[in-house]
């Protein structure tokens, strides 16, 4: 019997931390990790200049997926912004990957990982990445930026 009151106890704490964080914006939530909400960019800011396949390709091919969601594929013209909101899981497990193609170069890695990226976009909450010539920069303000990754 006492279990049963534990469990029911703990789902009732859990439907009203997650009924409180549905009705604040990004910049109204608390501090508390659980559920938070957060936005990730891939900004296409690849040279019209650069020789890969014929001279002015700036088209930048991807497709980013999480353990539950699949983005589908896009391709972004020079300028161009894929971006999208989501919340943290309960098991504070979310994770997202993109699959990036310029040409004949290649590139995979994670985009977004509760831990590392959480502590990088802890004040804003966004995480930009930048995609170039020489490769891939993150930042969270969309003004500082450090090379991450290149090209494959």
């Amino acid at each position: 019997m006492t279990s049963q009151i534990s469990i029911c106890l703990f789902y009732m704490i859990l439907i009203l931390i997650s009924s409180n964080y549905k009705c604040k914006s990004l910049s109204e939530t608390d501090d508390f990790g659980l559920f938070r909400s957060y936005e990730v960019h891939v900004i296409n800011n690849i040279s019209t200049t650069h020789d890969v396949i014929i001279k002015g390709d700036d088209k930048l091919f991807l497709q980013c997926k999480s353990g539950d969601d699949d983005l589908g594929g896009h391709i972004l013209g020079k300028g161009e912004d894929l971006h999208w909101n989501f919340k943290v899981n309960f098991w504070s497990s979310t994770l997202f990957y993109c699959k990036m193609n310029w040409g004949f170069k290649k590139q995979e890695f994670t985009v977004f990982s509760v831990g590392h990226m959480t502590i990088k976009c802890e004040i804003t909450r966004k995480c930009f990445w930048m995609v170039t010539d020489d490769g891939f920069y993150f930042g969270c303000d969309q003004k500082n930026y450090t090379l991450e990754y290149v090209w494959n």
